[in-house]
C-alpha cells in the first residue's frame, strides 16, 4: 500500500488496527488495492488520532506521547528515590528482601498507573476547552506583531499550554487546532483568514514551544485542514 511498508500493513491487519479498506483484489493470498484507494487511506490515517499519535510518539518502540513518556520517567525516578533513596524507607524494602531493581520496578508500576489516568487527574477535556477559549480570546484581542506580519502574537502562557497539550494528548490537540482554525469561518468579525490563524499557531509554538521543529511540522501536517498543512509565517 502506498506510503506504508508491507510489513506495517500486515501488522495492522493482524491486529485489526487502522481500519483498512476491503482489498480490491486478492492474488496469491496477498491483498491488493488500487493506488488512489491506498493514497486516500494513507492520508486519512495520517490525519487520524493514530497518525497524530505516531508523530508525537517517543520512538517507534514506545507509543507514549513525548510528554507522557517524560512524565513517566520523572515519576519513576522520584518514586524510586522516595522508596530507596531515603535510608529509613530503604529499610522497609531490605527487610522484605527487595533490592533496588525490584523497588524501581514497583516505582515504574506506580508511575504507569498515574500516566494512564492522566486524563482524569489533569481534567484533559476541561484543559482542552479552556485552551480553546484562551486562544480565541487571543485572536480577538491580539495585535499583529508588525504591520507587515501575517500572524498574531499569542501570550507565552497560552502558547506553552498548547505546547503541553500537544506533547501530552496529541489527539485532543488536533481537535483543538481544527476548532480554532474554524473560527475564521464562524467568527467573521475577527477578520482573520484560516491561513493567518494556522500561521499564528505555528509561530507561537516556534517562539514558546519545547518540542523539535520537525515534530511540530508533522503534527500540523496532520492536524490542519487540507491546504493549510504547509503554511508558514512570512518574514521580511
Amino acid at each position: 500500500m502506498a506510503g506504508l511498508a508491507p510489513g506495517t500493513v500486515r501488522g495492522y491487519r493482524a491486529r485489526g488496527e487502522g481500519l483498512l479498506p476491503d482489498p480490491q483484489l486478492v492474488l496469491g493470498g496477498r491483498a491488493l488495492w488500487s493506488r488512489p484507494v491506498a493514497a486516500d487511506w494513507v492520508e486519512a490515517r495520517e490525519r487520524s488520532a493514530a497518525g497524530i499519535g505516531e508523530v508525537l510518539a517517543t520512538s517507534p518502540d514506545n507509543p507514549m506521547p513525548r510528554g507522557i513518556a517524560a512524565l513517566f520517567d520523572r515519576l519513576t525516578e522520584e518514586y524510586t528515590h522516595y522508596f530507596w533513596g531515603v535510608p529509613k524507607r530503604r529499610r522497609w524494602w531490605v527487610i522484605g528482601q527487595r533490592n533496588k531493581e525490584q523497588v524501581t520496578a514497583v516505582a515504574r508500576d506506580l508511575a504507569l498507573f498515574v500516566v494512564n489516568d492522566l486524563d482524569r487527574i489533569a481534567g484533559m477535556d476541561n484543559q482542552r476547552d479552556t485552551l480553546f477559549y484562551a486562544l480565541r480570546d487571543q485572536l480577538r484581542r491580539g495585535e499583529r506583531l508588525r504591520p507587515s506580519s501575517d500572524w498574531i502574537m499569542i501570550a507565552g502562557p497560552v502558547a506553552r499550554n498548547l505546547d503541553w497539550l500537544i506533547a501530552h494528548n496529541p489527539a485532543r490537540a488536533r481537535s483543538l487546532v481544527g476548532e480554532v482554525v474554524g473560527e475564521a469561518d464562524r467568527s467573521p468579525e475577527l477578520q482573520l483568514s484560516r491561513g493567518t490563524i494556522a500561521r499564528t499557531l505555528r509561530e507561537c509554538l516556534r517562539v514558546s514551544g519545547t518540542l523539535p521543529a520537525e515534530v511540530y511540522d508533522g503534527f500540523f501536517e496532520r492536524a490542519l485542514p487540507a491546504g493549510l498543512d504547509n503554511t508558514t509565517a512570512q518574514t521580511d
